[in-house]
């Protein structure tokens, strides 16, 4: 688990807003940053729904 990932899990807003942007991002590099903090983060989303809007 990186370090961005578990400053989102411990409800870091500033950690969320760059995860946010990571997964946001259309170059590859953050795409797959994005996609290694959402299965970090998936295990401990609870009951929680992901809504995506476009």
């Amino acid at each position: 688990m990186n370090k961005l990932s578990q400053e989102v899990i411990a409800g870091n807003r500033s950690a969320l807003a760059r995860a946010i942007t990571l997964v946001e991002s259309t170059l590859t590099e953050h795409q797959q940053e994005a996609q290694s903090i959402l299965q970090d983060i998936l295990a401990h989303s609870g009951q929680s729904l992901r809504i995506g809007i476009t």
